[in-house]
């Protein structure tokens, strides 16, 4: 076998292998939104640097299923619609566009860090300033959100 030859082989074998791991990588996202999968509590809620108390914050839940959520007040639907998020960007960024419910046709925009059955989401309510950090300033439309997973 010529090296030439051999030299080609290697160098296919380099590529497939890089292509491999580049579809991994790439796939891997993915298996990340299986960790928001289920029913969380809002334990805290601050909007616009108003804390909400907390006995009203967490009347509500959120069941995040697939790429879809729907926000509840006991069998009152608040708010439902579906979403993106850009594993790629710490914090992960999150993309909702509202289509039902309160905010009806709007798009929110924020950032999102979940640890084990923890959450906290910090978006804003207009779409328009993606917040950059997990705080709710007075002057801005900045919701803070931090949820505890509902255990079956």
């Amino acid at each position: 076998m010529s090296k030439r030859f051999v030299l080609m082989l290697c160098a296919l074998g380099l590529v497939v292998g890089l292509g491999e791991a580049w579809a991994e990588e790439k796939a891997e996202p993915s298996t990340d939104i299986k960790k928001i999968q289920g029913v969380w509590n809002v334990w805290s809620r601050e909007v616009a640097g108003e804390k909400m108390p907390d006995e009203v914050a967490r009347e509500v839940h959120v069941t995040i299923k697939d790429n879809t959520f729907m926000v509840k007040r006991g069998d009152e639907v608040i708010q439902a619609g579906t979403f993106k998020l850009d594993f790629a960007k710490k914090p992960i960024w999150m993309d909702a566009d509202v289509t039902e419910g309160e905010l009806k046709g709007g798009k929110l925009i924020g950032i999102l860090e979940q640890n084990g059955d923890d959450m906290r989401i910090c978006y804003c309510l207009e779409g328009k300033a993606r917040p950059t950090e997990f705080k709710s300033k007075a002057g801005t439309s900045h919701t803070m959100n931090v949820y505890k997973r509902v255990k079956k």
